[in-house]
């Protein structure tokens, strides 16, 4: 195995090690600029590491983003692992003892990902967490990969028969009393009052305002991030975060005082986004609150197991034990670099470009 060594990128690294390396066509993400530069090399949040060997070639990569969580009051402070390529062999290992070694966090979170890091994982000790469900609203079946034409016929069948929900509907299936008992305005900045609120949730993710801006800011040039918050009356009970193209809604991040109006919050939101009377997006959502998801499911929002991602804490040794039950926690899809998957907005791969932003 040759030499390895650890390297931590900056943007003035991008021509030499990840630009020109052909290694990483098929890893389009890292072939982003914007994205990378931004991502891991604009803040002290987040990092993409790079192991090379002795002439400078690169061997592996990993990012880390440091989410701090709290967790029955206490701050944490998670390093949720992405972009995990290994090119030569032992490069893998040699990344992931780095992460968990070197990189100050109380552990690291992992929702979502592939068998192989499962794989490390699991032999690692991790601790893993049931009861996060992943809901759809008007799911494309088409985008997913198909092993032959017969499949690819069938998905084309499946998304031509269901039945699709209209996004501006969706407000007018909550109980009137629910969706009238709140207002959802959209915002265009992070800002102090938006925070305003004891959350009702005990395990979370719970960036503060820099981070916030950093991570899902409007005006990002390789994502497009909508923020709201909700009121009840006069008063603050949460807010949260789309991410919307012309295909598809991701509920991305969300806090609030209360379960159930942050889910109504969350309805109207989306409804605020729609187009007009033909505007049948597929959203996604995931939770395992149960008072949110009674909430999803009543406007059609519906969950199948097989799309469910598994999530996992844990050390370089062992897992770790949460006290509050899943039941409890409050889970969204877009963290670490889950909702940021190439191809970014005016990105070719392989001939084809990636849905615009809705203008």
């Amino acid at each position: 195995m040759p030499r390895q060594e650890i390297v931590t990128y900056s943007p003035p690294l991008y021509d030499t090690l990840l630009g020109s390396n052909g290694t990483l066509a098929s890893r389009p993400n890292l072939r982003h600029r914007p994205f990378v530069d931004h991502y891991y090399g604009s803040s002290e949040f987040c990092n993409l590491y790079l192991a090379v060997d002795g002439n400078g070639s690169l061997l592996g990569t990993i990012g880390v983003e440091r989410m701090p969580f709290e967790v029955a009051g206490k701050t944490r402070r998670f390093g949720f692992g992405s972009n995990f390529n290994a090119f030569q062999p032992g490069a893998g290992g040699y990344l992931f003892f780095h992460w968990m070694g070197t990189v100050k966090c109380d552990g690291g979170v992992a929702f979502g990902g592939t068998k192989d890091t499962h794989r490390i994982l699991e032999r690692s000790g991790w601790s893993y967490f049931d009861g996060i469900k992943t809901y759809y609203l008007n799911r494309t079946y088409q985008k997913e990969e198909a092993s032959g034409s017969l499949e690819k016929l069938a998905r084309k069948l499946m998304d031509a028969i269901s039945t699709k929900q209209q996004l501006d509907k969706l407000t007018s299936k909550l109980p009137e009393s629910v969706w009238q008992a709140i207002s959802v305005s959209e915002e265009t900045s992070f800002r102090k009052e938006l925070l305003d609120f004891k959350s009702a949730f005990p395990f979370r993710f719970a960036p503060d305002l820099q981070y916030l801006s950093w991570r899902y800011g409007p005006g990002l040039s390789f994502v497009k991030y909508r923020l709201f918050r909700v009121n009840h009356g006069d008063k603050v009970v949460g807010y949260f975060v789309l991410q919307e193209s012309a295909s598809r809604i991701i509920v991305s991040h969300s806090d609030g005082a209360s379960p159930g109006l942050l889910a109504a919050g969350i309805v109207r939101g989306i409804s605020q986004l729609s187009t007009g009377p033909s505007d049948c997006r597929e959203v996604l959502f995931v939770s395992s609150n149960p008072e949110m998801q009674r909430v999803f499911e009543v406007v059609g929002f519906y969950n199948h197991p097989l799309w469910d991602r598994r999530f996992a804490l844990g050390k370089l040794r062992g897992g770790i034990d949460i006290a509050p039950p899943t039941t409890e926690w409050l889970v969204n899809f877009d963290w670490g670099d889950n909702g940021l998957r190439a191809p970014f907005p005016g990105q070719n791969i392989n001939g084809a470009t990636s849905d615009a932003f809705l203008s």
